[in-house]
C-alpha cells in the first residue's frame, strides 16, 4: 500500500462515479416488499414455536 496521497485518486474517482450511478438508480429499484405478510405466512413451513427449541442438526 502506498503512502503517496495521489496513489489512489484514479480508483477513488472511479468508485465515486459508480456510487453516483448506483444512487441515481435507486428510484427505479423495487425496495418494498413484493408480497404481503399473509402470503409469506402461507409460504412458510408453519407457525413458529412459542419459545426457543433445541437445535436439530441437519444431515
Amino acid at each position: 500500500m502506498s503512502a503517496q496521497p495521489d496513489a489512489y485518486t484514479e480508483a477513488l474517482d472511479r468508485a465515486l462515479l459508480h456510487t453516483h450511478a448506483w444512487l441515481a438508480s435507486l428510484p427505479s429499484r423495487p425496495i418494498g416488499p413484493r408480497v404481503d405478510a399473509d402470503t409469506l405466512a402461507a409460504l412458510s413451513a408453519g407457525p413458529l414455536p412459542p419459545s426457543p427449541c433445541a437445535h436439530t442438526p441437519t444431515p
